[in-house]
């Protein structure tokens, strides 16, 4: 998945990265895609094979955070008042109404990024998730040039006009954008996402071990089963507690690391901190554990599950995991089995007879410990077809190859 095809007297790619103004970049506050475009911005830094502008929301410590990046340029877009977004969105609604067929921009936010960049010259300005239409104006400036990076899987019908070229982050992604989209001839190229594998490979002391299980009333002799991600129906976390739950070994435990990040989901974790209570400390709920932390959190289990009931447009935790040279039982949901491979993972159906499929599989697993290592000396293996580095040299490759074949147009 290594591409190095820029020679080493091209000039660099002058690349504008746009993040959905969701969330600040640098990610002082989290988030999926942010962190994915701090690992282009990091591994940039060095390499230097584009000159990169990223643009972000206005955040005082992702200000800060940006300051130690002396090869990338940040704009940092100053937010709107409550009053003004009601106020465009009014505007908005009155003009679409007037005009059904313009392409007016919901975003305020990308407004004011077009205002900002419009003088500038860039090889490719990528839209980083978002909205994805409304782009006319961006077009006329930057005609050619425009990407849209694709991190969700689309469920209706998706107006796409005005991106030469997209990205998803799975074949799964991809076909149901092209099933969507409204422009039917757009390039869409797969984008593995990339993770620090170095960062999930760090080894840990028995003793870092032994607390962090003894944390949660867990021993040495304990089989751990690990669940990480946000709680919510669709990640199918309860399915996974009513299988541990319903194994009579007693050593075999759950750990779930995860966190319920609105209103809905804090009720869906009720539900399994009930579960949890009932468990006789079998299943431990973490809540929020920031990032940097979670190496260890691998590192301290025995196998990795991931039940999403829904369609996972990619694995990013299961990259992780593997970093971390844990087998995984996973779903067959979305494109996580493009990230997984039979050699380190065990995929099961998501049917009616899920839960008693988990707890089989958990089961095999813990009984067969030569059949664990081969998959845990495996799965690191595998993980490094998803480092950063790979992530960022097939994203120079796509974007240098839609600007050798814009010069030979």
């Amino acid at each position: 998945m290594s591409h190095r095809n820029q020679e080493p007297d091209q000039s660099p790619l002058k690349v504008c990265i746009v993040s959905s103004g969701t969330l600040p970049v640098p990610p002082s506050r989290g988030g999926a895609v942010e962190t994915l475009i701090m690992s282009l911005v990091r591994r940039n830094e060095s390499e230097q094979r584009m000159e990169l502008t990223v643009t972000s929301v206005a955040d005082d410590k992702a200000q800060q955070m940006a300051e130690q990046y002396r090869h990338t340029k940040f704009l940092f877009i100053p937010q709107s008042s409550n009053l003004i977004e009601v106020a465009y969105h009014y505007w908005q609604a009155i003009w679409k109404r007037i005009f059904p067929q313009s392409h007016i921009m919901t975003s305020l936010y990308y407004r004011k990024v077009l205002r900002a960049i419009r003088n500038e010259h860039f090889d490719a300005v990528v839209f980083e998730g978002g909205e994805s239409y409304g782009f006319k104006a961006y077009d006329q400036v930057f005609h050619g040039t425009l990407w849209y990076h694709i991190h969700a899987t689309p469920e209706f019908t998706t107006p796409s006009a005005y991106f030469n070229d997209a990205m998803a982050i799975s074949d799964f992604v991809a076909q149901q954008w092209r099933h969507w989209c409204t422009d039917s001839a757009q390039h869409v190229h797969v984008l593995y996402n990339g993770v620090d594998t170095a960062a999930f490979r760090q080894a840990f002391s028995a003793q870092q071990i032994q607390n962090l299980r003894a944390q949660y009333g867990f021993t040495s002799d304990d089989f751990i089963v690990l669940f990480c991600g946000r709680l919510f129906r669709g990640k199918g976390v309860k399915e996974l507690a009513q299988a541990v739950a319903s194994i009579h070994d007693g050593s075999v435990k759950l750990l779930i690391a995860g966190y319920a990040h609105d209103a809905e989901a804090k009720k869906y974790a009720a539900e399994l901190d009930a579960i949890a209570q009932t468990s006789d400390g079998r299943i431990k709920l973490t809540g929020y554990i920031p990032n940097e932390k979670m190496p260890l959190y691998y590192h301290s289990s025995d196998i990795q599950v991931v039940p999403s009931l829904w369609e996972e447009g990619a694995g990013n935790i299961c990259i992780e995991g593997m970093a971390a040279g844990l087998p995984i039982i996973a779903t067959k949901s979305g494109g996580m089995p493009e990230y997984l491979d039979p050699r380190c993972s065990v995929l099961v159906d998501r049917g009616e007879t899920l839960v008693q499929d988990l707890a089989a599989n958990i089961i095999a697993l813990k009984n067969r410990p030569e059949q664990r290592a081969r998959m845990s000396s495996f799965a690191q293996q595998r993980a490094e077809h998803f480092s950063n580095s790979a992530y960022y040299d097939a994203y120079v490759h796509l974007l240098a190859d839609q600007q050798t074949r814009k010069e030979h147009q």
